[in-house]
């Protein structure tokens, strides 16, 4: 909120600073004012006209608002002018994975890691698609690089925790979870990822306190 204040009296005195457009676009989708951050990114087209970080962040809120189509169309277009743009490879990715169009977002991800190897979230986004379509250990390959590459992420440790639980690495699964409660202790995915390790495993009373 007291960033909103400062880029609000920024746009007060300047109305046409592109780069407070954004940045006050983007804390409004952090904060879950998506209308709000539409208008943002529309002011900043205005000012520069299909600039893709402008674009990027309306795309971002059409994926969030479950508009994939439309989602899908802004990603392609600026990929059609920037067809290395790692910004729209990894968000068309994550919107082909929330429709389950897999193989679409393998393309994605496997071409946002030919032109930077150790984009955490192309190996995050990957390794989430490799576990929906149960390739397990491939998974769990991706988000231990992610891990190395970004020890402080707490959904990298979790998405680390799940692959592994699910390949039966249950010892690593349990570590990985623990990794990730450390960050945030009350972290309800590894929470319940945790316990349910635990459970499989047969240690039913930590199980429980993680329950």
């Amino acid at each position: 909120e007291a960033a909103l204040e400062d880029l609000n009296r920024v746009l007060d005195l300047d109305a046409h600073y592109f780069g407070a457009w954004m940045s006050r676009g983007h804390i409004h989708i952090q904060l879950g004012h998506l209308d709000a951050a539409w208008t943002d990114f529309g002011q900043a087209l205005q000012i520069a006209n299909g600039h893709s970080d402008a674009l990027l962040g309306q795309g971002e809120i059409l994926r969030r608002q479950e508009q994939f189509d439309e989602a899908l169309t802004v990603f392609s277009a600026v990929l059609n002018e920037m067809p290395e743009h790692l910004g729209a490879l990894i968000s068309r990715g994550e919107t082909y994975r929330q429709i389950g169009q897999y193989q679409e977002a393998l393309a994605d991800f496997n071409r946002a890691l030919e032109i930077q190897d150790q984009w955490v979230d192309a190996l995050a986004g990957r390794g989430a698609t490799f576990a929906a379509l149960e390739w397990f250990d491939e998974a769990a390959r991706d988000f231990e690089k992610a891990s190395e590459l970004a020890p402080h992420d707490v959904d990298v440790w979790a998405g680390r925790g799940d692959a592994l639980r699910q390949a039966g690495r249950l010892g690593e699964a349990v570590t990985s979870f623990s990794r990730a409660l450390d960050l945030v202790p009350n972290h309800f995915w590894s929470l319940l990822g945790r316990g349910v390790a635990l459970r499989t495993d047969n240690d039913l009373g930590a199980a429980l306190e993680d329950f």
